[in-house]
């Protein structure tokens, strides 16, 4: 029985490298309009950098390094300094092209260890600062406040990913558990991918989409960030589900159906702030610019976001079922979701800019 169940476990796990695989972002990038996603350079991941890369995170083991080690850049080990050799003037270069840079691997990118880069404590600490520093921060309730808190803390981890230095973002990935992962997978496959460098394409959180399409059809689209609710997202969420029903059928749609059928796809709305007002349309929703943040496969481990618990009650064809199902979060939602980790990063920070200002 025992020899059984390991073997529906490798053959599950194979099943799943191998989705993982197939939406790697050189199978996608090609498909889309160059228009409709962010600028973007290649520098390929030899079979030497995935093995350097996966050496230089084990021999990490269970260390715990503190912040100031992880900021000073002197190699953690002699895996990490043949990794610096090999990879980061050519890498910088290629940064260099658009300066401050969204960097991954073809199929995953370092954001398990936000936390503990440096730029983390910077960033939410200004964000913080500055909510803290605005008009009717006072008047606002608990929930309301912690929502704000929310926001600026995702901001913030988002805002670890944009590197201007190639050291600093090979120490992120040496660091990361899902880029070790990917290197394993990379070796199995002898498919080694390449590190993908993205122009930085800031966009609103709250306009953040994932979008779920099976057979050609697109099924539904959530609310990226789901447990943050954002007024003008709510108040003008059938504005939202048109703009994102055209974009899907007049651009994305037909260029994806040749290669993939069963998928989730992220989507921004870059300029969204520009369209609407809590309150107010500004601008026609066939105006609207959508760019794609990158395509997923969808399968039993996929974030399903607002579908969560009943995606395959929801999604699934039933007659007089129309789709899409666009999901907006419609309530204040507290910050017990929250992981432990994540609230003590929080509570850490927020606590030095509370004493700052006293």
């Amino acid at each position: 029985m025992a020899a059984d169940s390991d073997h529906e476990y490798q053959q599950l796990r194979a099943e799943i490298q191998k989705k993982l695989i197939d939406t790697d972002f050189e199978q996608w990038f090609p498909l889309v309009d160059p228009e409709d996603t962010a600028p973007t350079l290649f520098y390929p991941i030899t079979r030497e950098i995935a093995e350097t890369i996966l050496n230089a995170n084990r021999s990490l083991g269970s260390t715990s390094l503190e912040a100031d080690r992880i900021a000073d850049l002197t190699p953690l080990n002699d895996y990490e300094a043949k990794l610096f050799a090999m990879v980061a003037g050519g890498l910088q270069k290629k940064i260099d092209v658009f300066g401050p840079s969204f960097i991954k691997t073809s199929s995953m990118s370092p954001k398990d260890v936000v936390l503990l880069l440096p730029s983390f404590k910077t960033n939410y600490s200004n964000n913080y600062r500055t909510e803290r520093e605005k008009r009717g921060w006072n008047d606002m309730n608990k929930n309301e406040q912690n929502q704000t808190k929310l926001l600026a803390f995702m901001d913030a981890c988002t805002l670890c990913l944009q590197f201007s230095n190639a050291k600093e973002a090979l120490r992120a990935f040496v660091l990361s558990q899902r880029t070790a992962e990917g290197m394993e997978r990379a070796l199995t496959h002898e498919e080694y991918g390449n590190f993908i460098i993205r122009k930085w394409m800031p966009a609103p959180l709250d306009s953040e989409f994932r979008l779920f399409v099976h057979d050609n059809v697109l099924r539904g689209a959530s609310q990226y960030i789901d447990s943050y609710f954002s007024k003008r997202i709510f108040h003008h969420r059938d504005h939202v589900a048109a703009a994102i029903t055209k974009f899907f059928h007049d651009k994305l749609g037909p260029r994806l159906h040749s290669t993939f059928y069963h998928y989730a796809v992220d989507i921004c709305i870059p300029d969204l702030s520009s369209y609407i007002t809590d309150t107010d349309l500004i601008v026609p929703v066939d105006q609207w610019e959508l760019k794609v943040i990158e395509v997923n496969p969808w399968f039993e481990s996929t974030g399903m976001c607002l579908f969560s618990g009943r995606a395959e009650e929801e999604l699934e064809e039933k007659e007089g079922r129309q789709f899409p199902i666009v999901k907006v979060q419609d309530k204040l939602v507290s910050l017990g979701f929250m992981s432990k980790d994540w609230r003590e990063a929080m509570y850490r920070v927020e606590a030095e800019v509370e004493a700052e200002t006293k």
